[in-house]
Formats: C-alpha cells, structure tokens, sequence
C-alpha cells in the first residue's frame, strides 16, 4: 500500500513555504494553502500570532502544531479522496496525490479515469461509456481502484 507521508513530502517540495504576493489569486499561502481559498484553516491562526514576532516567516517552519495541521488538511482534503492508502503502487499514488492537489482531487480523478478506462473526448460519447463501464466518475470507486491497482 502507498504510504501517505511519502506522497506528501515529494509534492511539498513544490508547495514552497509562506508568501504573500498580491497579484496571487490565492492570497496568502503556507505550503500551498490559501488563505482565500482554505479561509476556515486553522493554521491561520498560528501564523497571524507569529506575524508580529522577529524572524517571521522563518519562525513557522519550527512549529510542530502548524506542521501537523498541514499534514492534516493534505491527509484530509486530498490524500484521503483519492483513496491513496489503497493504491499498491507508490509511484501511481504520488503521481495522482500530486495531480489532486494541483487541479483538484475531483479532476484528478477524472483524468486518470479518463486514461485508464481510455474514455473518449467527445463528452457525449464519454456518458455513454462512463454508464457502461458503471463507474462513478470522478470518484475512486471500486472498479477505478481494481484499474488503478492493475496497471
């Protein structure tokens, strides 16, 4: 079985530290949460504390609360949807951890459907196939599960 903290250490790598750019839709952002998007996070609370304090933003990176809140919200709202403790093989489970936590699990999702079930482009076309393969698109479903754990 894929092992969650593998997942996540290989996409952290990308999600960066604090920042704070204007011209960002997100807003401001902690190893890739934003602030605009994620408002109820409770991570937010904890940076507003050390944003009076010296050596902020740096100071976050020590705070034990705040790594495992992060590791929480990517546990909960990502690796969780795409069911990555049942995916066999790592490699697959980072690929579709990194892929759900940059479009969306739900697209994710539907994309690696798309390719494992080689649907077609034409979106009624794609119905038609999505009802007979009776898989529940954009969810890890037991026949996406069995594909993705047979590749």
């Amino acid at each position: 079985m894929a092992n969650f903290i593998i997942s996540y250490n290989k996409t952290l790598i990308d999600e960066g530290k604090y920042s704070n750019v204007s011209a960002d839709k997100g807003g401001e952002t902690w190893k890739g949460i934003a602030r605009n998007i994620h408002k109820s996070w409770e991570g937010w609370k904890i940076i507003d504390r050390y944003k009076s304090k010296p050596d902020f933003p740096k100071s976050l990176e020590y705070l034990d609360e705040l790594e495992l809140l992060v590791l929480e919200f990517y546990q909960k709202n990502f690796w969780n949807i795409i069911k990555g403790g049942q995916i066999l093989s790592q490699e697959i489970a980072d690929s579709l951890f990194n892929s759900a936590v940059n479009f969306g699990p739900v697209r994710a999702i539907k994309l690696a459907q798309n390719s494992l079930f080689k649907l077609s482009d034409r979106e009624n076309r794609k119905q038609e196939e999505i009802r007979n393969l009776r898989i529940k698109y954009g969810e890890i479903d037991i026949i996406t599960l069995n594909k993705l754990n047979n590749v």
